[in-house]
């Protein structure tokens, strides 16, 4: 993996969901790491849901190796937060591989 090409910031974030008081719940983020990362724009698509129009971005991360991500978190990155769809080891700990997927109301 070339350093150089780890040239974006990512925010890692898990989710911890508390109840409200009224048969609801909450959900706080927090911040689990800061990375350097190489990004993958893979596609983008419009879905039509409930009579609201939806764009999906799909895009992929690759970072060092770590093992604070799980697949129940998900990544902030441009201002836009995305869901991890999935993770992939790199080589024998050599990096990662994270798929992301966000969708917009539009």
């Amino acid at each position: 993996m070339r350093t150089g090409k780890l040239d974006r910031k990512i925010i890692v974030q898990s989710l911890t969901y508390t109840d409200d008081g009224f048969g609801g719940f909450t959900t706080i983020s927090d911040t689990v790491a800061v990375l350097r990362a190489e990004v993958h724009d893979k596609a983008g698509k419009e879905l039509l849901s409930a009579g609201k129009e939806l764009t999906e971005k799909t895009i992929s991360f690759t970072v060092r190796y770590t093992e604070l991500i799980k697949p129940t978190m998900q990544v902030v990155y441009e201002e836009q937060t995305y869901s991890i769809e999935g993770i992939e080891e790199i080589g024998r700990k050599k990096g990662l591989r994270i798929f992301c997927k966000a969708y917009t109301v539009g």
